[in-house]
């Protein structure tokens, strides 16, 4: 009974009928509602639709119900041990007390009442965002097309190609040779910028991560700037190459990779050289949104000094094939 005592609260006051206050729990016992007799406050029809509406959903969807903290943890519960029996279970969770149960099962309902049958799926909610994190709009896309992932940085230019389920090539090529105030005047910075376009591999598509903000009071402004311009240099002779066929260069904002790759921790961002081998594991079928079929002597690559690099370029690229694919499908079926 180790969570009881954590909270020094006798079973006898928990068995009594006027307890209200929520049971904390410090550490994962099984049929927690069971041991403190616990029964969620829904008749039973309501307990069963709540029930089915939390095992058919994805961790995606379920954050429509409760933050996407919880979402992952009932996500990993179900991962674990299948099925929920009862919502009761979801007390197993740690941290999670009984005010917290009651307000996910009122949120399902609620939210259920309000949509009716007409509640947006997994693909409807990914989509949605996408129009607004991928810009400018995605046309064109089959699967058979090519994108390119970009990171631009002022030293180097790292890149991935993919097609279809697979990693064609990647790798990085040289940008500015020095990093002194002369390299920036717009001769030299253009003929940068046309020498590395012409090392970059022909596409179909091109996906870069937008470029970062500029804080008024920011200590790494003036590298940020720099870096900012080599990257409008690039793209302007890039566009002009005709390099890639779609004539469009496409941006993904920050928050769509980290949502995609959970990626975000609190404010900080987790590595993506740590993180992209995880990810691969995860999507070892064909049939997994960000599948990717990789050699072991490109897998090998990603724990070199440029690692964190080419793997950013390369999950740009995935979340971009990601999104391109589901909104082409949501296409077909309203022309349909």
């Amino acid at each position: 009974m180790l969570f009881l005592r954590s909270l020094k609260i006798k079973p006898s006051v928990l068995n009594a009928g006027n307890f209200h206050q929520p049971v904390r729990l410090v550490s994962f016992v099984k049929n927690v509602y069971k041991e403190i007799d616990y029964t969620a406050p829904f008749d039973q029809q309501e307990k069963d639709f709540i029930k089915q509406r939390l095992n058919s959903c994805s961790e995606w969807e379920m954050k429509r119900y409760m933050s996407k903290g919880l979402a992952k943890k009932i996500h990993d519960l179900k991962n674990e041990r299948g099925k929920l029996e009862v919502v009761e279970e979801l007390l197993d969770i740690e941290k999670l007390d009984t005010i917290k149960l009651e307000k996910i099962c009122n949120s399902v309902l609620k939210k259920a009442v309000t949509a009716g049958d007409n509640e947006p799926t997994e693909a409807e909610e990914a989509t949605k965002y996408f129009r607004r994190d991928i810009r400018p709009a995605i046309t064109e896309f089959t699967q058979d097309s090519s994108i390119l992932g970009l990171r631009v940085s002022i030293s180097q230019i790292h890149y991935t190609l993919i097609r279809s389920k697979d990693l064609v090539e990647w790798g990085c090529v040289p940008f500015l040779p020095e990093v002194k105030s002369v390299q920036f005047h717009h001769h030299n910075l253009y003929d940068s910028a046309r020498t590395a376009v012409e090392q970059l591999p022909e596409a179909d598509f091109c996906i870069q991560e937008d470029s970062q903000v500029l804080l008024k009071m920011d200590p790494n402004a003036r590298i940020k700037f720099s870096n900012m311009k080599c990257q409008c240099y690039l793209n302007c002779v890039l566009q002009d190459s005709e390099r890639v066929k779609s004539n469009t260069l496409h941006y993904i904002t920050s928050g769509a990779i980290n949502k995609m790759f959970n990626l975000k921790i609190g404010s900080e961002r987790l590595s993506m050289k740590v993180s992209f081998p995880k990810i691969l594991d995860t999507n070892y079928d064909p049939e997994k949104p960000f599948y990717l079929n990789i050699s072991n002597e490109q897998r090998a690559q990603i724990h070199q000094g440029n690692g964190e690099q080419l793997a950013g370029s390369c999950l740009q690229a995935l979340a971009f094939r990601y999104a391109a694919t589901m909104l082409a499908e949501e296409q077909q079926q309203k022309d349909s």
